[in-house]
C-alpha cells in the first residue's frame, strides 16, 4: 500500500488518458503483456532457482513460487520512457518494439529503481548485470517501481 499511495499523483495524472495500464499472472496464467504505444510491455514469471543453484543457494518450494499472484502497473511517461510498479511473484519486466506478435528487442537508454522517501523521490540506476534478464526483476515477495527509457528510435 505505500508504493501504491506514492503513485497516487500519477493515478491521478495518467487515469482515463490511455497512458496507464495494468499486468497480472496467477497460478493460471503466466505471462501477461500490453500495447502501449510503440511498445509492449511484458511480464513474465521468472524462476531463479536454476541460477541460485549454482550458487550453492537452496530454492523455494517450485509449487508454492507458481501460486505466487503478481501485478504491475504500467504508466507511459513520454513516447520512449515507462514508470513501472508492482511485484509480489517473481517476475520479469520487458519492453519490446512492435506488434504483441512480432516483438522487436530494444535497448534501454537508462533503466532506474525508484524509491520514496519523506515525499521526495530517489532513483538507483541499475547496471548491465541487474538488466542481465532482459529487464527488470522482481525477486517473489518484492515491491518495486521501475523508471525505464528507451532509445528513441
Amino acid at each position: 500500500y505505500g508504493c501504491l499511495q506514492n503513485l497516487t499523483p500519477y493515478l491521478q495524472k495518467y487515469h482515463g488518458t490511455g497512458q496507464v495500464s495494468a499486468l497480472f499472472i496467477d497460478s493460471e496464467k503466466n505471462s501477461d503483456s500490453v500495447q502501449m504505444g510503440d511498445y509492449v510491455i511484458s511480464i513474465q514469471r521468472t524462476d531463479f532457482s536454476g541460477a541460485l543453484g549454482l550458487f550453492g543457494v537452496p530454492s523455494e518450494d517450485k509449487k508454492e513460487k507458481e501460486k505466487s499472484a503478481a501485478g504491475l502497473l504500467v504508466f507511459q511517461l513520454t513516447g520512449h520512457e515507462f514508470l513501472l510498479a508492482g511485484g509480489v511473484g517473481g517476475i520479469l519486466i520487458n519492453i519490446s518494439k512492435g506488434e504483441r506478435s512480432k516483438f522487436e528487442n530494444v535497448e534501454y537508454a537508462s533503466v532506474d529503481e525508484i524509491t520514496f522517501e519523506n515525499g521526495q523521490i530517489k532513483s538507483h540506476r541499475l547496471n548491465g548485470d541487474e538488466t542481465a534478464f532482459g529487464g527488470a526483476v522482481l525477486k517473489p515477495g518484492e515491491v518495486k517501481i521501475f523508471q525505464m527509457k528507451m532509445y528513441g528510435y
